[in-house]
């Protein structure tokens, strides 16, 4: 009786089906993929800086919407990792967003290979450390913003690190800096306007009755 109960048992049991195990994977792979995109990216992540030729462990922390910062020299550049779906990042896979002149001088978001820009004696990192005080967009929200700008007409941005402050953050962050440079530029405009004022009241021809005043410009924004 055992032996049948076992037998009827085995019999009635499912047997797993190689095919049906490969399409659960990949809903399993598809469900993580979404929720991936729906999520900040390498939340708050800052990694040392990497070389070219030692970029290996940069590659395997990099996901799609992360803030990539070059170090060349006299200046620092900026740009968003972008990852084609279902690549594994490498030098030719992985692209990046980001700010570029062209001949004429004028601004342009171009995307490109971070094997065509990543040249010898140029060190580069991840850089989220913003996001402790910015909370970030989704991964998704931050590539389709910065995928969009390519296809856009001109658009006046002030360097590379402010555009991708823009796609990470939104456009409002971006317009608060925007304010914050116009509040600060208009104030030190005043600033210098109130000194030469009051600096040609410290003279006054000869003869000119009562006594010297300064005068003083008051200004609100």
């Amino acid at each position: 009786m055992k032996k049948k109960d076992a037998d009827l048992a085995a019999a009635g049991s499912p047997h797993h089906s190689p095919v049906l195990d490969k399409k659960a994977a990949k809903k399993a792979k598809e469900k993580q993929e979404k929720e991936a995109k729906r999520s900040p990216s390498n939340f708050m992540l800052l990694t040392p800086w990497f070389t070219r030729q030692n970029c290996e462990k940069l590659l395997t922390q990099v996901r799609s919407g992360d803030i990539l910062e070059f170090n060349i020299k006299l200046h620092h550049h900026w740009g968003i990792a972008v990852l084609p779906k279902n690549k594994k990042p490498s030098l030719t896979t992985l692209e990046m967003a980001h700010l570029l002149r062209d001949k004429d001088g004028r601004q342009r978001v171009v995307r490109q290979a971070l094997k065509d820009y990543w040249h010898e004696g140029v060190t580069a990192r991840i850089n989220n450390s913003r996001d402790v005080h910015k909370p970030p967009l989704a991964a998704g929200e931050v590539t389709s913003a910065a995928l969009k700008l390519i296809v856009q007409p001109y658009r006046v941005w002030q360097n590379s690190e402010q555009m991708v402050v823009s796609c990470r953050y939104g456009d409002g962050q971006r317009a608060r800096q925007l304010s914050d440079a116009a509040r600060w530029g208009s104030l030190s405009r005043c600033v210098g306007l109130w000194l030469t004022l009051t600096s040609s009241t410290q003279s006054s021809p000869a003869g000119s009755p009562g006594p010297l005043r300064k005068r003083t410009v008051s200004v609100n924004f």
